[in-house]
C-alpha cells in the first residue's frame, strides 16, 4: 500500500524505513492500552474506570489491526536481517528469530496477571529500544551498498539495463 513507494524512495535508508513503520503502530498501541486500559485489569477484575479512553470493540478492533500491522513490518524487516546477516543459513535464522518471538510471547503471558499495565508497557518500550538497538548493530555490521533491500530502488536506467540484457 504505502509502505513499498516510501521504501523504494528511501531506498537509503533501507530498513530502517520498516522499522520505523513498525514502532509508530506499537507506539500507538501503547499509548491506546494506557489510556483505556484501568492499571490493575491484568491482575484482578477491577470496576475502576479512571482511564481517558472508554474501551469499546471499536478500539479493540483498532488496537488488534495495529499490532497486526506491526508484526507484519517487523517479520519483513526481521525475514531481511536475516537474509543480509547469514545468507547461506536465512531460513534456519529466520526459524530461529520466530521461536525467539514465541518464546518471548509465554513469557509475557505467564507472568502479564502479575504485572500492572504500567509495568508491562515499560517491559515492551525496553524490548522494543534492545530491538532497535540490535537491528542497527546488524545494519552497521552487514552494511553494504549490494546487500539485498525488500525492494529495489527507484531508477531510471533500470529499464535501459533490462532492454540491454535482452538483446
Amino acid at each position: 500500500m504505502f509502505i513499498r513507494p516510501m521504501i523504494k524512495r528511501l531506498h537509503k535508508y533501507k530498513l530502517i524505513v520498516p522499522m520505523a513503520i513498525h514502532c509508530i503502530p506499537m507506539a500507538i498501541v501503547m499509548i491506546l492500552v494506557y489510556c483505556s486500559v484501568p492499571n490493575e485489569a491484568t491482575q484482578k477484575p477491577t470496576s475502576n474506570m479512571n482511564v481517558l479512553i472508554t474501551p469499546s470493540r471499536y478500539l479493540s478492533i483498532i488496537i488488534g489491526f495495529l499490532l497486526g500491522f506491526a508484526d507484519f513490518t517487523i517479520t519483513m524487516t526481521r525475514s531481511v536481517i536475516c537474509q543480509i546477516a547469514v545468507p547461506e543459513y536465512r531460513a534456519e535464522m529466520f526459524s530461529l528469530t520466530r521461536i525467539y518471538q514465541c518464546v518471548a510471547s509465554c513469557v509475557i503471558l505467564f507472568i502479564s496477571p502479575y504485572l500492572t499495565v504500567t509495568s508491562w508497557i515499560l517491559i515492551l518500550i525496553t524490548f522494543l529500544l534492545a530491538g532497535i538497538a540490535a537491528m542497527f548493530a546488524v545494519l552497521c555490521r552487514t552494511h553494504n551498498n549490494t546487500v539485498a533491500a525488500p525492494i529495489e530502488p527507484l531508477e531510471e536506467d533500470k529499464d535501459e539495463k533490462f532492454t540491454e540484457e535482452k538483446a
